[in-house]
């Protein structure tokens, strides 16, 4: 249970997950997209792809990454691609920990369409990952284009990792700018409701 305003963070496919997720929930005051897919209504992971890009080639970092099992419902990650596609800045001990953690994909979950782009009503922010070798740089920008405001910073897919402090700062900096937006708009209520007794 969180009282007062949410600010809904949603990192690679995640994004299409918040995307969904805050259409849903009022307490949602702020969306925040890092190195994630930002898709539109009626579009899916594997569609969403931003005007003037294509689909990872399979020769990059991230085109090798997932490998489809025998019956074609399951993506399973490389191990040995994912160091460099995911994590190619991180210290060796977060590398270890990181591919421990990851897990087959299900194929219809990268397929099925969103019904609602909470986007296009919730304030957003796209925290860009330059140096991303997952989802390009180039991808990144160009659903930024949906955001309010754009972070680039300097780090692989998971700058959470290897830069938390970055993260952290800009995380930080938009909760505190819901909860002063909050705080006004309560002002505000409270002085039009002194007026009207």
């Amino acid at each position: 249970q969180v009282d007062g305003p949410v600010v809904l963070v949603g990192h690679s496919y995640g994004g299409a997950v918040i995307t969904e997720a805050a259409s849903r929930h009022p307490r949602v005051a702020h969306l925040v997209y890092l190195a994630a897919v930002m898709p539109d209504e009626g579009e899916s992971v594997a569609t969403a792809i931003p005007p003037g890009e294509s689909m990872l080639p399979p020769d990059t970092p991230g085109g090798r990454l997932m490998i489809p099992d025998s019956d074609g419902l399951i993506l399973r990650l490389e191990p040995e691609s994912a160091p460099d596609a995911y994590y190619h800045d991180c210290a060796p001990e977060d590398v270890d920990h990181a591919l421990s953690r990851l897990s087959p994909h299900s194929v219809a979950s990268l397929s099925q369409p969103v019904t609602a782009a909470a986007w296009r009503d919730i304030p957003t922010t796209y925290i860009v990952c330059d140096q991303d070798r997952a989802l390009p740089p180039t991808h990144q920008r160009g659903y930024a284009t949906r955001a309010q405001e754009v972070r680039p910073i300097p780090t692989s897919h998971s700058g959470f990792l290897s830069r938390p402090d970055l993260v952290t700062d800009i995380l930080l900096s938009t909760a505190k700018q819901v909860i002063g937006s909050t705080e006004a708009t309560d002002d505000g209520r409270r002085a039009a409701a002194t007026r009207l007794r």
